[in-house]
């Protein structure tokens, strides 16, 4: 099932040019520094399965340090990536837990506003 990306409110849009906007960093170095293999060809999306809590407490470390944006770690869960190890029926399934974790580890108060790539593109 396709859903469209909601459109970008005006404000979520004013939001984004009101003040310079923090990003989280590398998740795959982050884990690494913490122990957790990420290896090639899965890299990040093994701890995703084998490591979730550690994939978790990533994303909440740069939440907490004043990151304005968590970004999912599906960098690696593509189907064609999952194939090259005999699981492509798992991408989905591993994309949908990636986005769970790191919207696990964001502030209620400050979930819900998607903006898409689109709309960062003609803020810049």
């Amino acid at each position: 099932m396709n859903r469209a990306i909601p459109a970008a409110t005006p404000q979520a849009v004013q939001s984004l040019t009101a003040r310079p906007i923090l990003l989280d960093g590398a998740l795959g170095s982050e884990l690494e520094r913490k122990g957790v293999a990420c290896k090639l060809p899965l890299w990040t999306a093994e701890a995703i399965l084998e490591a979730p809590e550690q994939v978790r407490a990533v994303h909440q470390a740069y939440a907490d340090a004043g990151a304005h944006v968590l970004t999912a770690g599906t960098f690696r869960t593509t189907r064609w990536v999952f194939s090259k190890v005999g699981m492509p029926e798992r991408a989905k399934e591993v994309t949908k837990q990636a986005v769970e974790i790191a919207r696990s580890a964001c502030p209620r108060r400050s979930r819900g506003q998607w903006v898409p790539r689109s709309e960062l593109v003609r803020v810049r």
